[in-house]
């Protein structure tokens, strides 16, 4: 051999050597483990990371059969799973293990692995035998189960959350045609009773301590297999598993049971709880997961409505629920009123009965116009907004539109009212919005006067206080609405920032005839001058109970008699007219708005 053809030789064995011991280091560095295997699956080397994965030496593993020493099992289901070393070196490509594999090691301990096998070529083509590479993915797997937790589960009370709670609905309405229809699975869902008094009267903290506690009742007193979630709030769901009509009230009575026993405490003060449960059969041709948890939603508030603290029980003959029901058409139809912008002003003027007591107002009304152009009056959507929480929106869009339709009226003169809900007098955002409006309209805030009723200034005092108190000192004035019908505490009157007291029509409209009702409206009259407020009696329909409020010294009067509701244009239609005040009386109340005289 010349000198040069040996040089050459040792130039590349040197250099295969060199190759050899990178990739030797390389294999003894890296955190996967890898093994090889000859061409009847015997193994032949292991690195240091597949020895810490196995638990064993190379010397304990070297020369065993790889479907002896890599053992594997589904995580979850606990069956075997094939090896993939056989495998690969009779298919001739590369085989994947199963993403839930774990690894069975020799002492029964395990770890979770991913692991794939790819087969090893010689010279000639021919399958040499196998490398297989083993990643240790137990922390990724566990921060994977964790973030699928959280996914599905209230993160305060521990439950499944809605978006889990309506899958499971919807494979049970999947497998509704499956079961018998006497035993059938059943839907309960859970209102807390006043759970916003201790919300509101102790804090969020005191708040979310009972919802943790509810949540571990409601768990304590189901069966295995039923499902308890929380839907959101103080609202939970529990999916029964299948059993009889009486089964699955019997369950139900012990939730509210359970709930009315539950003795809270917080710091030194004591509450007693309770809650009110709709439940409704899963059936097949029950509809789809929102009709299941509509009907389930509306026997809750049947229940609630009822008195509380118990249960409805929901069937296609229930009239209570069906009612309800139309509750919820119209609250979708507030809504799509909303997006469209097809709530309509109207106006009904408030005249002044003594000659010192000022200009008159105008209360501002809403009306719903309906897609045919039909005009629905209050009462048919109302309810539906304030029970299904929609008052907030409603209000705003109120406030906007009055405030935008006086901007710059100066000929226009009186105090515009506008009616204010408890959800929006609570709504932390409101104030801001408000004064947001104001700012940005230049509207005089001493003609913007805010309706509220007893019930909802006392629904969150002392948020009620706060919110009165700064829009009153930016000139605001505030009525409470329908006094006497409510509560009717004199004395939290000195809590509240008004300075109308409007007395309720039931107490009006048989003033004349009636000598209790007639000594009551005095009694608020005089209350009310004492503490420095103007009064307005609602429901004044004829012009007998006008003139014996005017006799009483009532400031006000509003009602049929009075004026009827009018759409808002008749008091903006004349543009450039006379100078006019709200509720100047004429002799016939009825008379063309257009004067914008009363």
């Amino acid at each position: 051999m010349h000198g040069a053809e040996m040089a050459g030789r040792k130039s590349a064995e040197w250099q295969l050597a060199q190759e050899k011991e990178v990739a030797e280091i390389t294999l003894q560095s890296i955190t996967d483990g890898v093994l090889t295997t000859d061409a009847e699956g015997r193994i032949g080397y292991v690195n240091p990371a597949a020895q810490r994965l196995l638990d064993r030496s190379a010397a304990q593993v070297e020369g065993q059969m790889a479907d002896t020493v890599l053992v594997l099992a589904h995580e979850v289901r606990r069956t075997p799973l094939a090896n993939p070393v056989p495998v690969c070196l009779r298919s001739r490509g590369r085989c994947d293990v199963d993403r839930d594999a774990v690894l069975l090691r020799h002492d029964g301990s395990e770890v979770a692995v991913e692991m794939s096998a790819a087969p090893m070529h010689d010279a000639d083509g021919r399958v040499a035998g196998a490398v297989v590479a083993i990643r240790d993915v137990a922390q990724e797997r566990q921060l994977r189960r964790l973030l699928a937790h959280q996914a599905s589960h209230d993160p305060l009370t521990g439950l499944i959350n809605r978006r889990a709670f309506e899958e499971r609905l919807k494979t049970a309405l999947d497998e509704a045609h499956e079961r018998d229809a006497a035993h059938p699975q059943w839907l309960c869902y859970a209102d807390l009773d006043q759970f916003k008094l201790i919300n509101d009267t102790c804090g969020h903290l005191a708040g979310d301590e009972l919802l943790k506690q509810v949540a571990r009742d409601l768990r304590a007193t189901v069966r295995d297999g039923d499902v308890v979630a929380r839907m959101g709030g103080d609202e939970f769901g529990v999916l029964l598993r299948p059993c009889t009509r009486e089964v699955a009230y019997e369950i139900a009575e012990r939730m509210r049971q359970s709930l009315a026993g539950l003795r809270f405490a917080w710091r030194n003060q004591s509450f007693t709880t309770s809650g009110s449960f709709g439940l409704v059969a899963v059936q097949e041709g029950g509809g789809s997961v929102y009709d299941l948890l509509s009907a389930a939603d509306r026997a809750c508030y049947v229940a609630k409505d009822g008195g509380r603290n118990r249960i409805h029980l929901a069937d296609s003959h229930d009239a209570a629920t069906q009612k309800l029901g139309g509750e919820m058409e119209w609250a979708h139809a507030t809504m799509r009123a909303l997006e469209d912008d097809r709530l309509v002003l109207y106006w009904q003027a408030i005249r002044p009965l003594r000659p010192d007591a000022g200009a008159g107002h105008a209360e501002i009304l809403v009306r719903m116009r309906a897609p045919d152009g039909a005009l629905v009056p209050p009462g048919a959507f109302i309810p539906a907004a304030e029970r299904y929480n929609l008052m907030r929106d409603v209000d705003r869009w109120v406030i906007r539109r009055t405030i935008a339709a006086f901007r710059g009226r100066t000929d226009i003169r009186g105090v515009i009212a506008v009616n204010l809900s408890a959800q929006s007098l609570c709504d932390d955002d409101f104030l801001g919005f408000v004064l947001a409006e104001l700012d940005e309209s230049g509207f005089r805030p001493d003609r913007l006067c805010f309706e509220v009723t007893e019930t909802a200034a006392m629904s969150n005092l002392t948020r009620a206080q706060e919110v009165m108190r700064a829009l009153k000192g930016r000139g605001c004035r505030f009525a409470l609405d329908d006094f006497g019908s409510g509560l009717s505490s004199f004395g939290y009157l000195k809590n509240l920032a008004i300075d109308y007291l409007k007395i309720d029509g039931s107490f009006v409209r048989h003033i004349v005839e009636d000598r209790l009702d007639r000594a009551f409206v005095q009694s608020i009259n005089d209350i009310g001058h004492l503490m420095g407020l103007s009064t307005i009696a609602e429901y004044v329909e004829t012009p007998e109970i006008e003139e014996v409020l005017r006799t009483l010294g009532v400031d006000y009067a509003q009602g049929y008699g009075v004026a009827m509701p009018e759409p808002l244009e008749t008091l903006l239609a004349a543009e450039g007219a006379p100078e006019s005040t709200i509720g100047t009386p004429l002799h016939n109340p009825y008379e063309d708005a257009l004067m914008r005289n009363f």
